[in-house]
């Protein structure tokens, strides 16, 4: 949720409707039912300043004789008050500025005042527009009168009657002789109450993460629903405003916070409600983004399940052949139980004494040793046969040669079969000193 910014909005309408309250002029707000009496007089006063109003009672509407009280009072005293005062400030005597009272309407009758006043602005320029003030707010109307303070008067502010006929005050009749008090308006407050709710549902979301998407909701409702009825008024605001401070009555004086308070009302409202929107867009966005996250994660997840089953599976299928190889065919399994038995006894032999393993070892070295005589002594005796075929071959060449060689040849032959005999005897005499050696080894 926009925390932060919920905060800051809803921190700067209690601003604003906290400054609307405490600046306001004070003022007081009747219900004019019905034509007034003939002979009511009503009297303000602030206990230093007092004028009577003037007006016109008529047999009409109840918004008719609404529109006398206001015209006259504007016209005839607060036009000439605030003028006064403006010439006073402006020439250096702040001392003759005086306090006043002006006076407006709302709905219907403040229709017809502006249109009365248009007409008047326009006139000579083209056709007046005719108001039908028999049928404007014929059993109800609103009568609201300010009081304007000017210097250091600290007086209470009181309006009295002698005759309260068809006047109401806080949806009840006026008591005879009645004194009402001007006042500050709590609903000047109206802002500050909005930023104070925005506020408290923000916090409400933070503390209840679980149903902060509905708090949100209900916060953009609030907001937006505020919007329209704040920009719905805020028409009529600027326009009562402007139309006091025109002609025909030119008052000056006349206050600007209230219009000024519905504006910054409205664009606060309007900006927080388009925050809203952007965070439900962006929040639909990234929803989007985790959704097709998370179907990518499902995909390799199943993906990952597949390969596991399909190598499980691979798995058993060997896990089975090789038992199913085992019982048809029980000599590897009796080669196996074997080699088993083989590898259990060494260990138990490795965990035994030393001794007869050490006996084993030099029985095994000493049946190395004979091996190598005997093979060296065979190799000795494929020379020796070699060596007399070669001397038989030479022999048996050399009887086939000239006679006259024999002589020469039988010289030479007797002393080569001498030496030949000479090694042969030396060759068997080493043969038998090596297998004496090893007879006694």
């Amino acid at each position: 949720m926009l925390r932060i910014q919920t905060f800051i909005i809803g921190g700067l309408l209690v601003l604003t409707g906290a400054a609307g309250y405490l600046f306001q002029d004070l003022a007081l707000s009747l219900t004019i039912k019905g034509p007034l009496a003939d002979d009511a007089i009503f009297v303000l006063s602030d206990g230093k300043e007092r004028h009577e109003m003037d007006f016109i009672p008529t047999s009409g509407s109840a918004g008719e004789n609404v529109w006398w009280i206001v015209h006259k009072l504007n016209e005839e005293h607060a036009r000439d008050a605030s003028q006064g005062n403006y010439v006073a400030e402006q020439t250096g005597r702040p001392e003759e500025a005086k306090s006043f009272w002006y006076a407006s309407s709302r709905g219907a009758t403040l229709k017809g005042m502006l249109q009365e006043s248009e007409n008047y602005n326009n006139a000579g320029s083209g056709e007046p527009i005719a108001i039908k003030w028999n049928s404007i707010d014929t059993n109800s109307s609103n009568l609201r009168i300010v009081y304007k303070k000017v210097g250091d008067n600290d007086g209470n502010v009181t309006l009295t009657s002698n005759n309260w006929t068809n006047a109401e005050y806080k949806n009840r009749e006026v008591k005879p002789d009645e004194v009402l008090s001007f006042k500050k308006s709590w609903t000047a407050f109206i802002p500050g109450i909005i930023g104070l709710l925005l506020i408290a549902l923000a916090q409400a979301g933070e503390k209840l993460p679980s149903a902060r998407k509905h708090i949100m909701h209900v916060a953009v409702v609030l907001g937006f629903v505020c919007l329209l009825v704040v920009g719905k008024m805020i028409g009529g605001a600027v326009g009562e405003m402007f139309w006091l401070k025109d002609e025909p009555y030119g008052i000056i004086h006349a206050s600007m916070l209230k219009s000024v308070s519905m504006l910054l009302s409205t664009g606060l409202l309007a900006i927080f409600v388009v925050l809203c929107v952007l965070s439900f867009i962006e929040a639909r966005k990234e929803k989007a983004v985790q959704k097709k996250l998370e179907a990518e994660k499902e995909k390799k997840k199943a993906i990952a399940e597949a390969k596991k089953k399909a190598s499980q599976k691979k798995h058993d299928s060997s896990e089975d052949k090789d038992k199913e190889s085992s019982k048809n065919d029980p000599k590897s399994k009796e080669d196996k139980n074997a080699s088993d038995t083989e590898e259990d006894e060494g260990s138990d032999q490795d965990q035994g004494n030393k001794k007869p393993s050490d006996k084993t070892s030099t029985e095994e070295k000493d049946d190395s040793k004979e091996d190598s005589h005997s093979t060296k002594k065979d190799e000795r005796l494929e020379k020796k046969t070699e060596k007399k075929d070669e001397d038989s071959k030479e022999s048996e060449a050399e009887e086939k040669k000239p006679e006259d060689s024999k002589d020469n040849d039988s010289q030479d032959t007797p002393d080569g079969k001498g030496k030949d005999s000479k090694e042969n005897e030396k060759e068997d005499e080493s043969e038998k000193d090596e297998s004496s050696k090893n007879s006694s080894s």
